[in-house]
């Protein structure tokens, strides 16, 4: 028992009277915790409000909430609810809003809807997430959402990105590794350092990847005489997807060569 100052242990009143305190306190906090998710609730559904004013009260409000309203967020914007406007909250809440969404793609109630908001609200201002997006991919049931996010993260400012995204190029499974490719294509000519590993994909044994190097590789404008070559290999490859980018990329190669 604890002792008073006075070295007395308390009165039966005053233990009865800390508890029932302790009660109340335990009660108002489950209370907020309700209206708060009640709150988020109501916000979501006033985005779409008529007056302006109500909306953007809502979003600000959301926005307060920060990561703790991405769930709800997530499964509103995967069901149609005023999708445009929650997207938009979601991307302004940046990094922090993106990681959580990355973090729910854990969930086994929540992943889906989590991923696919991912690749929906996926841009370049989300390059700093590159590593946390290659990771996703690694999920199988969740690796093309994640993909494409990943494609539409990657920009010519993804410098330190591209290290990455080459190591890909040598994952067992061809749909990352054709994302990796296509990524390493919105780098642009900031990639040229991987090039001879994109020549090398252009003789994998998955149409995607080749698809991919030979994309990038017109996007990068390689124009070295070796990549040429494999270019002008390539031009002959079975697929038809596959020989018109390769074509492309020989001419803008070329074209490249003589600048």
């Amino acid at each position: 028992m604890k002792m008073t100052k006075q070295g007395r242990a308390p009165s039966r009143f005053a233990r009865t009277r800390y508890y029932s305190a302790a009660a109340l306190l335990a009660g108002l906090l489950l209370a907020a915790s309700c209206a708060f998710a009640a709150t988020t609730a109501e916000s979501i559904q006033a985005l779409s409000s008529p007056d302006l004013k109500v909306a953007a009260a809502a979003e600000a409000a959301l926005l307060e909430a920060g990561d703790a309203a991405v769930p709800e967020l997530a499964v509103a914007m995967r069901r149609g609810l005023a999708q445009a406007k929650t997207g938009r909250v979601l991307a302004k809440m940046g990094r922090k809003g993106m990681l959580k969404l990355l973090e729910l793609c854990d969930d086994p109630k929540l992943g889906s809807d989590a991923a696919q908001v991912v690749f929906w609200i996926a841009s370049p201002a989300f390059r700093g997430e590159i590593p946390e997006l290659l990771a996703c991919m690694n999920k199988p049931a969740l690796k093309h959402q994640c993909g494409r996010a990943l494609v539409k993260a990657v920009d010519e400012k993804a410098v330190k990105a591209v290290p990455l995204l080459a190591a890909k190029l040598l994952d067992q499974d061809p749909d990352i590794r054709a994302y990796a490719a296509a990524a390493l294509g919105q780098a642009g000519p900031r990639a040229k350092a991987v090039v001879p590993a994109l020549r090398v994909a252009l003789g994998d044994p998955s149409s995607s990847v080749r698809l991919g190097a030979a994309v990038a590789l017109g996007k990068v404008k390689a124009r070295d005489a070796e990549t040429l070559a494999a270019l002008e290999k390539a031009a002959q490859d079975p697929d038809s997807e596959v020989r018109n980018f390769a074509v492309q990329a020989l001419k803008a190669g070329r074209k490249s060569r003589k600048t």
